[in-house]
């Protein structure tokens, strides 16, 4: 997935290559007897690890990336307390001296409010910002949205943010800038 588009196949096989760690998946649509003209092939590359596990894989897809060939890592874990890490998670100072907190586990505080959950937001299609979705069970969606931004100087503005027609859009000044502790 390129978290806009996605493709679901099942894997028939995998094939080794004639170039040494070089493999073919060999996918289709659904799990049934399929001829070679229907099935889709994926070429990877791979080296397995002492355990038969492949850790790391650069990948030819046909389907979204249109040949091109990219880099996968596992990782280990679920995927959101990595984003969360990279882009967010950590304790934070406002200019009032209040702490603010976003864990690698998806919890947040703001001062004076209850402690929510929230997930960063891979998918940005028409949103005017990059945000996070945190549960709000008053919210017709269950949801509220806050923005983000880092800023050249090493803050982060907080923003006010709205689903209009399915977008997130945030508001222009941000409520709050907050310093990393």
């Amino acid at each position: 997935t390129d978290m806009v588009k996605a493709t679901l196949m099942i894997v028939f096989d995998v094939e080794p290559g004639e170039d040494a760690e070089t493999y073919r998946l060999v996918l289709g649509e659904r799990n049934v007897p399929t001829s070679a003209e229907d099935v889709v092939y994926v070429w990877f590359k791979g080296q397995k690890s002492a355990d038969g596990q492949f850790r790391q894989l650069q990948i030819q897809e046909p389907l979204i990336m249109d040949g091109q060939w990219a880099s996968y890592e596992r990782v280990g874990k679920e995927l959101g307390p990595i984003i969360n890490n990279i882009v967010l998670s950590g304790e934070y100072l406002d200019k009032e001296g209040e702490k603010w907190s976003f864990t690698d586990e998806g919890k947040a505080t703001f001062p004076g409010e209850n402690a929510f959950y929230y997930e960063v937001s891979l998918i940005r299609d028409g949103a005017t910002c990059d945000y996070i979705e945190a549960e709000d069970l008053k919210s017709p969606t269950g949801l509220a949205y806050y923005g983000f931004r880092w800023t050249d100087s090493g803050t982060v503005q907080i923003f006010n943010a709205n689903l209009e027609g399915g977008a997130v859009l945030c508001q222009s000044q941000p409520f709050a800038e907050l310093t990393p502790m």
